[in-house]
């Protein structure tokens, strides 16, 4: 596969001071946990709000960059990041730029992971590792809005394997705007009520998946389904809320 740049530490975020620190780019919007607590998924007020409170930060300006990652599976510092992808987007969905590479995690994929991904351990034996590829990826996001389906999954696996390269605690989320989609559809009302990638491509109409998930196809995907829930969120403040039906 070509591959396109445009040892065990601690995991991130989890010593005695990370609870004090204040991330210097905002994470965009709720976790999954936070949504569920804030009662935006129980009371249409508090979601209308929170819509038009987020949708400035989360409809941006410019492009958007789209995340997906592939790893081997298995719990804990176990699981490692054998691809990622990142797709450049405009408003609307239109590719402007991106980056690919796979990276040797120095294990075995789980044969669940190897059923989704399709990527054989061989495949990965002459591959560089995650570390050769960090500091292209940094820069790419560096400042830049950043758009990853399941934020919780992806972003922790990134923080690791940054940590474990520099030998040092890391968050992306320091260096970036992270915008969970998840957990924007869950907060659009319009968006069909199955919020995994897969159901909502089909919900919306969009290119959806064929044969075995890939970190790039997957972060253009993204690309436009988001497009598809900021017009139901545009369409949610422009109407002063959504039917019931």
């Amino acid at each position: 596969m070509q591959e396109t740049a445009k040892p065990e530490t601690d995991a991130p975020g989890t010593g005695p001071e990370a609870e004090d620190e204040e991330p210097k780019y905002p994470v965009s919007i709720f976790t999954a946990s936070e949504l569920d607590r804030s009662g935006a998924l129980t009371e249409n007020a508090v979601r209308l709000d929170e819509i038009r409170r987020l949708y400035p930060v989360v409809a941006g300006d410019g492009n958007h960059l789209f995340l997906d990652t592939e790893f081997t599976g298995s719990g804990g510092h176990q699981n490692r990041i054998i691809e990622v992808g990142v797709c450049e987007a405009d408003a609307n969905a239109r590719e402007t730029g991106g980056m690919q590479f796979r990276c040797n995690p120095h294990r075995r994929s789980t044969p669940g992971s190897r059923r989704i991904h399709g990527i054989m351990d061989f495949e990965l034996r002459h591959c560089r590792d995650f570390s050769a590829y960090a500091d292209d990826l940094l820069s790419y996001v560096e400042g830049r809005p950043v758009v990853v389906h399941d934020a919780s999954s992806d972003i922790p696996l990134l923080n690791w394997e940054y940590s474990h390269a520099l030998r040092t605690d890391f968050r992306l989320q320091d260096h970036c705007t992270v915008i969970d989609s998840l957990t924007l559809a869950r907060l659009d009302p319009y968006s069909g009520g199955k919020f995994s990638l897969d159901a909502l491509s089909e919900w919306y109409g969009t290119r959806t998946r064929k044969g075995f998930h890939n970190a790039y196809d997957d972060a253009t995907i993204l690309s436009e389904v988001y497009r598809e829930i900021l017009l139901d969120l545009e369409a949610v403040i422009r109407d002063g809320g959504w039917d019931e039906e």
